[in-house]
Formats: structure tokens, sequence, C-alpha cells
């Protein structure tokens, strides 16, 4: 990926009066606030350190960089040691020790180059005879070695007279004569748009739309027109819409403009790891759905192919699905007073406050594809594992369903009655119409049923055709298999709790608490429930089965 750094901090650029700092780049590097706040200018900067395409003025960048044992063996090398009988140097004064490197641009042969200096004290490295500059080369051969890719918020695809050239501008102009190219010239792999492209396109719209093929014709003698072809009829791609041009713009992006040689498109084993992606404000014109799918496509490949996607946004889909992803990160965004500032948002109440900058509102989730209720986080954790386990492979959390919390005694102020009249229940329905709940049932050796609460939602769900599964065992922690809690915790338990048994009492000697955390327990026994052990507890799989055919269901075409 983007070579790596502790730290980058900018000032001076655009309503970035005052230092401003990114991390260490992920996979994915999500830009999060409202229009005009500054998150284009994010991406200028960091573009600007390996693109003389692009300036930033008079604005100072300096980047924080860890020395690591690579960094030590070369300046050990290009300081010839081994010809020396001089005492070595002790390799811990610098591993991991933090040095920075000050951004300048130099004019050479009429154009502007950047490269980075070394700003600090250089006392430990001549003590040493080793010289500091030997890594600062270092980084800036491989800032020069990077490519990028940048697709603007405003872009389109229209048709095109030819040019000999291949280019594809940020704005989607010199889309159509790539197309032209790959599909009509010898020298080019039609593969790249005929399968590889046409390929990710169905895996993203499905089951919207599934496209047979790509073609392009000359109109009217002058310009040529992509056309997109879909059970024997076929759409002109400038009448369709921008959502769908933008799905195109990535996909040329990540799959085709990186196989461009001179004039020729080749498919080859490309170097992700030399290219940086940007895209501005993919949502525009995209309904959620296909935004989570086009977002979590983007993930995927950026993982796959180990290269650095950068995004800009003002969509809570994008919060939703990137805030928990491990290989990715997000910054906020803010501009107040005519200043802008940056925040990394590192936990639950920063997500919240984007919500609220981004004026995010509750009906938002009428959007989603589907939505499973639950009554708490470690619930989630269970039920996401067996949809794995039992369900299809493809569903995906947050882009086919995702998960609300009820919180237990809650319940009663719910209700799935579309004909309901009382303002003090939340209606289900309100939220969105393909919805399931999961419930513990509760019931013990001294209650023989469950209460009126989850009667009452059971049966408002079956009368408007919903899934409602009330628990068999008292929680939905009965279900765990005795085998994966001793695999987990090493324990040895010799039979599963018991179906009405209260399961933090069961748990009290493997845990060796009082106090029974659901989550941290949920998240640690996952790992080691296997299909073989769990598929003949109670209703646990058959349920499992029928929650995952209908969020099928949720997602299937119309």
């Amino acid at each position: 990926m983007f070579p790596e750094f502790e730290e980058l901090k900018f000032k001076n650029y655009k309503s970035f009066e005052d230092y401003s700092y990114i991390s260490n780049l992920k996979n994915v590097n999500v830009f999060i606030g409202k229009n005009n706040c500054g998150k284009s200018s994010c991406i200028d900067v960091l573009q600007s350190i390996f693109d003389n395409k692009i300036s930033i003025g008079n604005a100072k960048v300096q980047i924080d960089y860890k020395i690591k044992d690579k960094d030590f063996d070369l300046m050990m090398r290009k300081s010839n040691y081994s010809a020396r009988s001089i005492i070595i140097p002790d390799k811990n004064q610098f591993i991991d020790k933090i040095i920075s490197f000050k951004m300048k641009s130099v004019f050479v042969e009429k154009s502007i180059k950047r490269e980075f200096n070394y700003n600090g004290d250089e006392t430990i490295f001549n003590q040493n005879q080793l010289s500091v500059e030997t890594i600062v080369d270092d980084f800036n051969r491989k800032i020069c070695g990077i490519k990028h890719y940048r697709l603007n918020a405003e872009r389109n695809i229209l048709p095109e007279q030819e040019d000999k050239k291949l280019f594809l501008f940020e704005n989607g102009s010199g889309a159509t004569n790539v197309i032209l190219h790959i599909l009509n010239y010898a020298n080019c792999d039609e593969k790249l748009v005929r399968v590889n492209v046409l390929d990710a396109l169905n895996k993203i719209m499905y089951p919207d739309s599934k496209y047979d093929n790509i073609t392009i014709q000359k109109e009217n003698n002058e310009e040529w027109e992509v056309f997109l072809h879909e059970n024997e009829n076929r759409f002109p791609l400038s009448k369709m819409g921008s959502g769908l041009k933008t799905i195109i713009l990535v996909l040329l992006n990540i799959l085709v403009m990186p196989c461009i040689i001179g004039c020729t498109a080749k498919s080859q084993n490309i170097n992700y790891k030399n290219i940086v992606f940007s895209f501005e404000e993919l949502e525009n014109n995209l309904h959620p759905a296909l935004q989570r799918k086009l977002f979590e496509y983007l993930y995927h490949f950026s993982i796959d192919n180990d290269t650095t996607i950068l995004l800009t946004t003002h969509s809570h889909v994008a919060i939703n699905m990137f805030s928990d992803k491990e290989k990715a990160q997000l910054y906020h965004i803010i501009k107040e007073n005519g200043k802008s500032s940056i925040t990394k948002v590192e936990d639950y109440l920063t997500k919240c406050e984007i919500l609220q900058d981004l004026d995010v509102r509750a009906s938002d989730l009428f959007q989603s594809n589907g939505i499973i209720w639950v009554e708490g986080p470690s619930d989630k954790v269970y039920i996401k594992h067996w949809l794995e386990l039992w369900g299809d492979s493809n569903l995906v959390e947050g882009v086919d369903y995702q998960f609300l919390y009820y919180g237990g005694r809650i319940l009663s102020h719910f209700t799935a009655n579309p004909n309901s009249q009382d303002d003090n229940l939340i209606n289900i329905l309100s939220t969105n119409r393909n919805s399931a709940i999961v419930i513990d049932s509760d019931i013990c050796v001294k209650r023989k049923g469950i209460n009126v609460t989850k009667q009452r939602i059971k049966d408002e769900f079956k009368s408007v055709g919903m899934f409602c599964w009330i628990t068999q065992g008292k929680e939905i922690e009965n279900y765990i298999p005795f085998q994966a809690i001793n695999t987990a915790f090493d324990s040895n338990l010799s039979k599963q709790c018991g179906r009405n048994e209260l399961f933090p009492s069961y748990i009290k000697e493997v845990i060796g608490k009082s106090k029974f955390d659901k989550v941290s327990f949920a998240h640690k026994v996952i790992a080691s429930i296997t299909d073989e052990d769990t598929s003949n507890i109670l209703d646990l799989k058959d349920k499992v089965i029928e929650l995952s055919n209908i969020i099928k269901q949720w997602n299937s075409k119309e």
C-alpha cells in the first residue's frame, strides 16, 4: 500500500489554517463531512505528495515516519560497516524512532517535483556514522513510484469522438474512448471490459440488473456510444442513470486504467501496492442499497489487492459500512467559522456526532433492505455467526441486512401492528417493513410460558407475515454448545446447558467471575462454534436457515 507513515500533518491549504492530522493510511480511508467542509482538500494534500500535476500552493506538509528494521539494515549497507573494524551501532537506538520529513516543491526542467527532506536532529546518526538521508532517499523513491487515479464528485459518461490517446479524466471524460479502444483494437484485450468490468458490474447491480454484454457503436457517423445489453435489449449508456455511470467509472479506474500502457490496454498482473485510488461522493444518485454493495466491493478489492482507496462522502451508509471494518478508518471533517479541522473516528460518540453533523435521521433506516431486531449486541454476534455457518455465505451485514437493538424489557414499547393508534408505542413497520425479530423466551422452572408482551409481538409479526423467533431455550446463550466453550476457555464442561437453565450460573465456574459479560464472552466463543457441535441443539439450525431465506427474499428482485 501507500508508503507507511505514522502521521501526516498539514496546514495553510484552503480552509485548513492550523495543522490537521491524518494517521497511517489503511486500505480504505473515508473522509466524511458536509459539502464544502474540506473533504476534497484532504485528498488534494495526499495526492500532492506523489503527483506533481496538483498544486497546493504554500501549504506546509510534514510526515512522521517510524524507523523499521529494513531501514536500519539499509543504513548499515550504505555506510559500508562491514568493511570497517569499529563497533557496530546499537540497533535499539534507531528501531521505532520517529523522524520527520518536510515536503518541498522543486522545479526540475520546467516541472514541479515533490521531495521530502529530513527535519530534525542528526546527532544520533552522525555519532554512529549513519546517514538518515538513506531513509529519506528510500522514502522519496517509493513516493515517485506511486500512480494515482481520481474520480470527482461531478462526473459523467457521454458519447465521444475517437481519440488516438487513451485517457480518463477525473470528470469521466475519455471513458467512452477507452472502451472503444479496448473493444475494437487488436492491440487491446477486450476481456478487460467484456469480462472484468461486466462481471464486477453485475456483482454490484444484482439482483436489480444483470447485463449480458457491453458494446460500442458509432452514432450519426460522428460520436461513439456505449451500450449495455440486458435480456436481448440494448440501452445507450448516455441515457441511463447517473448511479450506473458512477459504478462503471469506478470499475474503469480500478480494473482498466492500471492496465493501460502507452496506447494499449493489456490484461496483466498489476502491482496495486503502488496505486492510490481517490473517489469523491460515490453516493451521488445511488440508492443506499447500491451504495452498500459498491462500498463492500471496493473494501474487498482493496484488501485482496493490498491497495489504498481514499473516499470522500456525506453518506451515513459509508459510516455504517466502514466504522467497524478492520482495514478501514474514518475521518470527520468539520468547518467552523471558516476553519476546517479533522477528527479521527475512534469511538461510538464520535460516530454519533457525525450523524448529527450530517443531519441523518432514524427514518433513513427505511431504505435498508431489512432489519433484524435483537435484544442486544451479544445476540448480534451469535446470529451473524450462525448465518455465516448455515445461511447463504453471500449475505453481508450492512449490505443485505442490518441489526437494530430493542433492549430487553423496552420491547413492551414496540409494536408491529399496522393499525396501531397508540402514540406511546414505537411501530417497527415505520422503520422498515422488511423486519425480523429474535426474542429470548426467558422460560425457566418458575415461568412456564412467554410473557404477555412477547406473545403480543409474536402475534403481531405473524399477522403481517414477518419472522419472529422466540428461543426454545431460556436465552440465546442456551444454544451455545459446551464443546465450543471448552475449546475457547480451556474448560472441562461435560454437558450442554439445560434448555431452561440459567446460563450465567452454568458458566460461572468457567469464567471465574460473578458478573457475566455477555458481549466479551460471545466474541471469544464464536470462533469455536462449529456445525458439528451445534446443528442438533433445539430449533437453532432450522430457525437460522429460515431467517437466511427471509433475508434473501428481502434482497430478491421483485
